[in-house]
C-alpha cells in the first residue's frame, strides 16, 4: 500500500502506528487497527477492520464515532475492494484506501483504477455458503444433474450465494460447469472418497466450542450430535451417557456463562479486585441484552460513553460515582440507577467498589 501511496502523494509520505485516546470506545479499539498516514505537513489516521468481513453502514457510524474524538481526517484502509463497494462508499463519502490501489482522501486526493480483479482468491476454508453447497453435491445421488437453480431451491440460498459457491468450487478443481443451453450443470471427474479427500483440508468445523455440563441441559430444541446422531443413522446403541447435543450459535448467546448454575452465590464474588484496574466479567451477550459484573480499584473510571440502550447498573459493594449526562449520583451497595439510552455517562470508583450492569438494546 505505501509505494502505491508514494507513486500518488510522492516519496515524503510515511504510515506508522497511531494510539487512541483513553475515550475511544472499547468496539473501535478492538475493531480497528489505526496508524498515521503523514504527508508533509499534513497527516490523517487510517483505520484498518481488524475482521475479514464489515458492513457499509456499520463502518460508516464507527468512522463517524471515531472522527468525533479525533482532530485529525481520518479515513478507512480496506484489503479489497469491488466496483460495487468502491460506489457505495463513494456515494456515502466515506474516505478509504484500499490495497486494490483505490484512494478516496478528498482532503489530500483520489486515485482510482477501473479494472478490478474478476475471481476472488481461493481462501484458506470455505465459507459456509461453499460448504453447504459443497456437502449437497458431496451427497447428490447423481452430481450431473444438477444445476445451480436446483440447488439454491434445495438449500434455500439466495442465487447468488449458490453462484460464488459453484465458482469457489470450480476454481479450486473440485467440480466444474457444463453448458446446456441456458442450464449449467455441475459434474465431477472425482469418487465420493476422492472428492472429499481433496476437500478435506478446507472444510471447517460447525462446532464453535464445547461445553461439558453436569446432569442433564435444559435446552429448549437439542440437535443429536456425535455417537448419538450417528445412532440414528445405523445400528449402534447409546445410553444417556452417550454423546452430546448441538444448539446454534445464536441459542448459546442467550445462555449464561461465566457463572456457575444450579448454585447459591454472590454476584460481587465472581469478580476480584486489581490495583490499577478496572475488571469485567460478561455473563450474557446477545442481541437484545447484555449482564456484566465490575470491579474497580479507587481511583479508576470508565471515560464518558454513551450506550446503544438503557443501562441498569446495581452496585453490589462499595460506593461508586456516576455522572449521566452531567449529573453526579453516588451509589453505594444495594442502590440501583438506570442511565438511559444515548445519555453520556462515566463511572468512576471513589473507593473500591463493585457493580452489576445489565443493558437492554
Amino acid at each position: 500500500m505505501l509505494s502505491f501511496l508514494k507513486l500518488v502523494f510522492g516519496p515524503d509520505i510515511t504510515v506508522k502506528g497511531f494510539d487512541y485516546t483513553d475515550d475511544t470506545p472499547y468496539y473501535i479499539k478492538d475493531g480497528y487497527t489505526p496508524q498515521l498516514l503523514s504527508w508533509g505537513d499534513h497527516a490523517c489516521v487510517l483505520l484498518k477492520p481488524n475482521g475479514s468481513s464489515w458492513r457499509l453502514p456499520t463502518l460508516k457510524k464507527q468512522l463517524k464515532k471515531f472522527q468525533e474524538l479525533c482532530s485529525l481526517p481520518c479515513a478507512l484502509c480496506l484489503d479489497n475492494l469491488s466496483a460495487l463497494q468502491r460506489r457505495s462508499m463513494l456515494e456515502e463519502h466515506i474516505p478509504f484506501v484500499s490495497l486494490s490501489q483505490q484512494v478516496y482522501l478528498p482532503f489530500w486526493g483520489c486515485a482510482f483504477h477501473e479494472q478490478f480483479k474478476a475471481d476472488a482468491a481461493i481462501m484458506a476454508k470455505m465459507a459456509p455458503g461453499t460448504q453447504l453447497v459443497f456437502l449437497y453435491l458431496y451427497y447428490a445421488e447423481n452430481t450431473g444433474s444438477v444445476n445451480l437453480t436446483q440447488i439454491a431451491k434445495a438449500l434455500s440460498l439466495s442465487k447468488a450465494t449458490c453462484t460464488r459457491a459453484i465458482n469457489d468450487l470450480s476454481a479450486s478443481g473440485l467440480i466444474s460447469q457444463t453448458a446446456e443451453g441456458t442450464n449449467k450443470w455441475i459434474t465431477t471427474a472425482y469418487t465420493k472418497s476422492e472428492l472429499l479427500e481433496k476437500a478435506y483440508g478446507r472444510l471447517k468445523t460447525p462446532v464453535d466450542r464445547i461445553l461439558y455440563v453436569k446432569g442433564t441441559a435444559q435446552i429448549e430444541h437439542p440437535i443429536a450430535s456425535g455417537i448419538r446422531a450417528l445412532a440414528r443413522q445405523s445400528m449402534i446403541g447409546v445410553n444417556d451417557q452417550d454423546g452430546a447435543i448441538a444448539i446454534f450459535k445464536k441459542e448459546a448467546a442467550k445462555m449464561y456463562k461465566n457463572i456457575e448454575k444450579q448454585a447459591v452465590l454472590q454476584l460481587k464474588d465472581l469478580v476480584e479486585y486489581q490495583t490499577g484496574q478496572v475488571v469485567s466479567k460478561t455473563l450474557v451477550q446477545n442481541d437484545k441484552v447484555s449482564m456484566t459484573i465490575f470491579s474497580f480499584d479507587k481511583g479508576e473510571e470508565i471515560s464518558t460513553h454513551a450506550a446503544g440502550g438503557d443501562a441498569m447498573v446495581t452496585v453490589l459493594e462499595g460506593t461508586g460515582k456516576f455522572t449521566v449526562g452531567g449529573e453526579v449520583f453516588l451509589l453505594h451497595a444495594g442502590e440501583t440507577l438506570i442511565m438511559p439510552k444515548d445519555i453520556p455517562h462515566a463511572v468512576y470508583g471513589e473507593e473500591q467498589f463493585k457493580m452489576q450492569l445489565i443493558v437492554s438494546f
